[in-house]
């Protein structure tokens, strides 16, 4: 699949694209290092595999000479997106985070 024009998000190291069958594409800089890539995999993977309510991690893949995760989409809001919209709620928010 051809990388798609416009990302979902654009972080410091990592380009978010909506990917094929319900998956996103987590696309790292091409300066950040394979081995990097390959622990948060493993983190990842660790993360869900506990039960955590996280997406689960699929391949890693090399589009257009960078390396990126793919993971499972979940639709949905943030909880950043969440707390600002009701900061009132921020203990709640609190205690959810550190429950998990």
């Amino acid at each position: 699949m051809p990388l798609p024009e416009k990302p979902i998000a654009i972080g410091a190291t990592t380009e978010i694209f909506s990917w094929e069958n319900g998956q996103i594409l987590k696309l790292f800089r091409d300066w950040f290092s394979a081995d990097a890539v390959q622990t948060e995999a493993r983190t990842a993977r660790l993360i869900h595999a506990s039960g955590a309510p996280v997406p689960a991690v699929g391949e890693i893949v090399e589009i257009s000479g960078r390396i990126g995760l793919l993971y499972k989409r979940i639709d949905g809001h943030s909880m950043l997106v969440a707390l600002t919209a009701q900061p009132w709620r921020i203990l709640v928010f609190a205690r959810q985070l550190a429950a998990l």
